[in-house]
């Protein structure tokens, strides 16, 4: 059979999704974008690479087929959240983390046209109290066609990573479902 994809977790503190951004579907040689996007509870926040005073970091780890390689995580810039007399950095409301997803010239699509990510993640919620949470998830990407229900979040991310990050070395954008560059 075939296995459930589980594209979200949710906890009372936090709503975890595994989404993609891959505007040419998953072709060889093409690079496109999954990440963990997290919605807090009003008053609940995650931790930066970062995270100051106190606090973890959220941890990614990928599991794809071979010819697929991922990138760093890519983070969004931060909030300063105080709690008592630590500052610390992190994330309320909604983050999305990322990372650039490289399919090698090699890769041979599999009969069922179909790429299977799985991401288990861990991440700490805290308001006063801190509370350890992670999830194991699953998302299948159908090789063809083009899926960009995320695009804005994507857009919002890779505009705000350093530009040595993006190659070629020019602001880039998305319009409709293009990734643009501009000469």
């Amino acid at each position: 059979g075939t296995p459930l994809t589980q594209a979200i977790v949710s906890t009372p503190q936090v709503r975890a999704e595994l989404v993609a951004h891959a505007p040419d579907g998953v072709q060889a040689g093409k690079t496109f974008w999954i990440g963990l996007q997290l919605q807090h509870a009003p008053q609940w926040h995650t931790y930066w690479r970062n995270p100051g005073d106190a606090g973890l970091p959220t941890e990614l780890s990928f599991t794809l087929p071979e010819g697929i390689q991922v990138s760093a995580v890519l983070w969004p810039l931060p909030e300063k959240i105080a709690v008592g007399k630590h500052t610390n950095y992190g994330f309320e409301k909604d983050v999305l983390l990322a990372v650039a997803v490289t399919v090698a010239p090699t890769y041979r699509v599999p009969i069922y046209r179909q790429l299977v990510v799985q991401l288990r993640a861990n991440w700490l919620a805290c308001r006063l109290e801190c509370i350890r949470q992670e999830g194991e998830f699953v998302l299948k990407l159908p090789t063809q066609g083009s899926f960009v229900a995320h695009k804005n979040a994507f857009a919002r991310l890779l505009a705000q990573q350093p530009t040595q990050l993006l190659t070629p070395q020019r602001p880039a954008k998305f319009e409709d479902a293009v990734l643009v560059s501009t000469l």
